[in-house]
């Protein structure tokens, strides 16, 4: 699989080091609220999965010196990954999980998850700008929480 190479504005948990990198999924850590919504006091839905991803250090590092066979791990939300450009690298996992996967049909790690509804992927400038002015309006006292929810 391969890291999206989007560029970000506000809250984002994937490391900027492997974005555009390949890498293999080694395990499902589970199914959680989108930390990139949250930030922004959205609900976060749906839950996206969690995967351990490994990246070889020279894939990431260019210039690593250290042994051929170093490698990184690090945990990527699935709408952060997209398939490589070389072909689908999913590695076999013990995890328990609800799926199977089928690398040839496979758009994202989860072919089962895929679908997103309005609030799913990263936010827009927009949106960005909309929920860090709601924040500071709340912060300020000028508009609280529960105005926010009646409006909406």
């Amino acid at each position: 699989m391969q890291v999206a190479a989007r560029p970000v504005l506000g809250h984002c948990r994937t490391p900027w080091y492997v974005r555009g990198k390949s890498g293999v999924v080694i395990a499902v850590q589970g199914r959680f609220r989108d930390p990139e919504r949250l930030a922004y006091h959205r609900p976060g839905l749906p839950a996206q999965a969690l995967y351990k991803v490994r990246f070889q250090q020279r894939e990431v590092w260019p210039t690593y010196r250290g042994a051929n066979g170093d490698h990184i791990e690090v945990d990527i939300y699935e709408h952060w990954l997209e398939p490589d450009q070389i072909g689908a690298h999913m590695h076999e996992h013990d995890n328990d999980h609800d799926h199977d996967h089928d690398a040839s049909t496979m758009t994202t790690p989860c072919a089962s998850s895929a679908q997103k509804d309005h609030d799913a992927g990263p936010m827009g400038v927009y949106e960005v700008l909309e929920e860090a002015l709601r924040s500071l309006l709340i912060e300020k006292g000028i508009l609280t929480a529960e105005d926010h929810r009646r409006r909406r």
